[in-house]
């Protein structure tokens, strides 16, 4: 429950109504997310395939298919593979698929039962997407897709919502971390190893052991939350590796006009490459490309 069902409620929210209906059918449950959905036609299914199998979940999407006749399947992710075949026998004629992140336990993309079931179900797929280069990479190289068959879209933020300036505090941060004269050095996302917030703790101690005189001046800030949260709390109070990610670290602490230029082309890139709007803009392309 994270990056990907973000994507989804966003997309689904900002796709012209009078141009596209949708539906969502989900492996096992759904979560809070089913709240944020501004369209109240939007049907949302639980199929809970731990419970029922995976036989049962495929008869149960091709039912779904039957009854909603979609122009376009989308699945996401490993799971998601599952409703290729039963939406071909629907009657399905276009299936996109996304990978939205390394599964936790292929990290790097190296097994191969996992690329051989990607290969497997690649006949079914009329369009990839893929949510970074890497991920394109690995589909390309790895799996055997040809490029022309991939579609790179980044995920998208809320540019409006969360855009810099002093006069537009976000207010998620204690008042401890709000210091005119801090700089505060931080990650956001789920606490699992996927996301390595581990390699960024033993980088700010390094740089805090290494400058002592800093210590005032800097703050550290993880936000998320999962299950190494705990292992991450008490790592933070040991370590001393990452030398170069420390050396970084302090050229930002030393330099504000670098961390101003920085963050001014990082803001351009924002808007242009990485907006909401360009996302669903790219999303858009792809299934007006199908219907």
């Amino acid at each position: 429950m994270g990056g990907m069902e973000n994507n989804l409620v966003n997309l689904i929210n900002r796709m012209p109504p009078a141009r596209f209906r949708h539906a969502i059918a989900c492996v096992e449950d759904f979560s809070d997310f089913r709240s944020r959905l501004a369209k109240a036609d939007v049907e949302v299914v639980a199929l809970h395939r731990a419970r029922i199998g995976v036989q049962k979940l495929r008869l149960e999407l091709f039912r779904l298919c039957r009854r909603l006749r979609p122009a376009i399947v989308h699945s996401r992710n490993r799971s998601g593979l599952d409703a290729l075949l039963p939406a071909r026998l629907a009657g399905v004629r276009y299936c996109v698929h996304g990978e939205h992140g390394w599964d936790v336990d292929d990290l790097h993309g190296e097994k191969w039962k996992l690329i051989l079931l990607r290969r497997i179900h690649s006949p079914l797929v009329s369009r990839y997407i893929t949510v970074s280069k890497d991920l394109e990479r690995y589909l390309v190289r790895r799996v055997g897709i040809a490029a022309r068959r991939v579609k790179q879209i980044y995920n998208g933020v809320d540019t409006e919502r969360f855009s810099p300036g002093a006069e537009k505090p976000i207010g998620l941060l204690p008042a401890s971390l709000a210091g005119p004269d801090l700089v505060v050095i931080g990650t956001v996302g789920r606490i699992q190893a996927v996301k390595d917030q581990a390699t960024l703790i033993r980088a700010f101690a390094a740089l805090l052991a290494a400058r002592p005189g800093s210590t005032s001046r800097l703050r550290l800030a993880i936000v998320g939350d999962g299950p190494l949260l705990g292992e991450l709390r008490g790592l933070a109070s040991s370590l001393g590796l990452a030398e170069l990610t420390a050396r970084l670290l302090g050229e930002y602490l030393d330099n504000p006009a670098l961390r101003r230029a920085h963050a001014d082309v990082a803001r351009r890139r924002a808007l242009e490459r990485f907006s909401l709007d360009a996302m669903v803009a790219s999303y858009q392309a792809v299934y007006q490309e199908a219907v």
